[in-house]
């Protein structure tokens, strides 16, 4: 057998194929080191502003509500309570915060009293009834006075909240009061028709398909419904006399769901007198204010991100749920 002679230089494809193939490597490896690098700078700095959050929500200069530098609560002050907003569960006025807020500030020793500042046009009659029942348990429990001022507007279930307190006081063109219940739907059967849709339910059990919107509610259906809204009315007024007791007027129109100006609720018993919130203050005590409703930078952050998230992931398949599920009556406090 004859050897296959090479012929000289035949080897250069190979060699610049095996040069390229290691710039490539060495490329390879310059590109992460890089991403290494990066990353690394990322989490320091990540780590750098979650710690920044977390100094400044602990040692930074505080105020309190009247303008005052404070370092910090451990010193007696008054704890300043916000009912802001619709009464809801899922709100910030809900009964879950608004309970923890009141629990934990009455609960600290260097808590000299509560103020309650109330701006609510009212809500969820469960919602208000459960922050009603905390705060005459931490009456009862701890012993520190409980007052509450309301700024613009107290109404409905804000009002069934607030009546638990020690002292309510408002301004004089507060708005005050709107001890009722209310249920309200709209009915589509006329227009279902002159659009040609027909309405197709099937229920198990006669009562399933109560107050459809598709049809004309039955007198059974009306009288139902006003059995259970004056039955929660009259939690509504028994809430409001235990919480006021004698303090309250004996006008007729008290707990028709009318509401006030101040100056009219003082009259009617409804508040204890015309006062600012640094006036009701200073009726528990001569200590600073502080606002526990507050949310610390961290806190701020972090509800911003949980929001965000929970806004592109669930919000659109929720709704939909919330829709297909939802009575068509709504029941609130007003």
């Amino acid at each position: 057998m004859s050897e296959i002679k090479i012929p000289p230089g035949a080897n250069w494809e190979r060699s610049t194929i095996e040069k390229i193939a290691l710039a490539g490597i060495v490329e390879q490896r310059k590109h992460r080191r890089w991403r290494i690098f990066f990353g690394f700078l990322f989490f320091a700095y990540l780590t750098f502003i979650i710690g920044s959050l977390i100094y400044k929500a602990d040692i930074q200069p505080k105020y309190d509500v009247l303008g005052n530098k404070v370092q910090t609560t451990s010193r007696d002050h008054i704890a300043l309570v916000r009912l802001n907003g619709v009464i809801a569960s899922d709100k910030e006025a809900s009964a879950e915060n608004l309970s923890a807020l009141i629990r934990k500030a009455a609960a600290k020793k260097h808590v000299k009293g509560l103020l309650i500042e109330a701006n609510s046009p009212g809500g969820s009659p469960v919602q208000s009834s459960l922050v009603f029942q905390t705060i005459r348990e931490v009456k009862k429990q701890f012993n520190k006075p409980i007052k509450t001022v309301v700024t613009d507007v107290c109404a409905s279930g804000c009002y069934y909240i607030v009546a638990a307190s020690d002292e309510i006081y408002a301004d004089k063109s507060s708005i005050v009061g709107s001890i009722g219940v209310i249920s309200q739907s709209y009915g589509y059967q006329e227009a279902a028709k002159k659009l040609g849709i027909e309405p197709r339910t099937y229920t198990a059990g006669k009562n399933k398909d109560f107050l459809n919107a598709a049809r004309q509610p039955t007198a059974e259906e009306i009288a139902f419904l006003k059995k259970l809204l004056d039955n929660l009315h009259q939690h509504f007024i028994d809430a409001v006399k235990t919480g006021r007791g004698e303090r309250l007027s004996n006008d007729p129109d008290l707990f028709t769901g009318l509401f006030w100006t101040g100056s009219e609720a003082k009259t009617l018993g409804l508040i204890d007198g015309i006062a600012t919130p640094q006036a009701v203050a200073k009726k528990i005590g001569n200590y600073p204010v502080y606002d526990y409703s507050a949310k610390s930078p961290l806190e701020k952050a972090l509800q911003r991100f949980g929001a965000e998230a929970e806004n592109v992931v669930g919000n659109a398949a929720r709704a939909g749920i919330d829709h297909a599920l939802a009575p068509d009556a709504s029941l609130q406090f007003k």
